[in-house]
């Protein structure tokens, strides 16, 4: 029993002494750093923790925007080729009402025209149905609609125009818009399929 009072009693003045000799100071500035290191761990782990989560919500949001800009694709190409179609038929009746001989062979086998035209017709409204539902239902779609029906509407200007002379008994035959009328309207919309273009490719990579 005395052997552990003297031992207890030797630590004690051990501890004391370092107390009142100042070097606890060093000891205590110690114990506080190696907590202060604990905590700088801690937290470490919890940034890298927060970093892999915000990495794989950035991974997550980076697969739907990849998404997002594929059916947006495929939406702005059945709208585009179907305009592609349109601008092909309209390029036919350009050239019957410039070249007579060319109408007169629309006139001559017209049966087997409107045939021809209704089938076109009704693939590019298909193709523009399904777009436009498409479109109608995207936040960012607007824009494109909105571009689309300003060509559309340039484009039937056009259209109107060519097919005035040919819409009438007397001037079927012979009958002629002016042509720097029909080149002015033609222009006018080919900048606003321009536009319409453009709009597309900024939708497309819209978020």
């Amino acid at each position: 029993m005395l052997n552990v009072w003297n031992w207890l009693e030797d630590h004690i003045g051990a501890i004391l002494s370092v107390l009142f000799s100042g070097a606890f100071f060093p000891i205590i500035a110690w114990i506080s750093n190696l907590r202060k290191q604990r905590r700088e761990k801690r937290s470490a782990k919890g940034i890298n923790s927060q970093h892999k989560q915000e990495q794989k919500v950035l991974a997550v949001e980076e697969i739907a925007n990849q998404r997002l800009q594929e059916q947006r694709r495929e939406t702005c190409l059945r709208l585009l080729t179907s305009i592609r179609e349109l601008v092909q038929i309209v390029a036919e009746y350009r050239q019957a009402h410039d070249n007579l001989w060319v109408r007169q062979g629309i006139f001559f086998n017209s049966r087997q025209h409107v045939k021809k035209i209704n089938a076109q017709f009704q693939s590019i409204h298909n193709k523009l149905a399904l777009a436009g539902s498409e479109l109608s239902i995207d936040p960012n779609g607007k824009g494109v609609m909105d571009a689309f029906v300003a060509y559309m509407q340039a484009q039937n200007r056009y259209i109107q125009e060519i097919m005035k002379p040919m819409k009438r008994p007397l001037t079927f035959p012979f009958g002629k818009t002016d042509i720097a009328v029909l080149d002015a309207l033609s222009k006018k919309a080919d900048e606003q399929l321009s536009v319409l273009e453009k709009v597309v490719q900024d939708f497309i990579q819209s978020s």
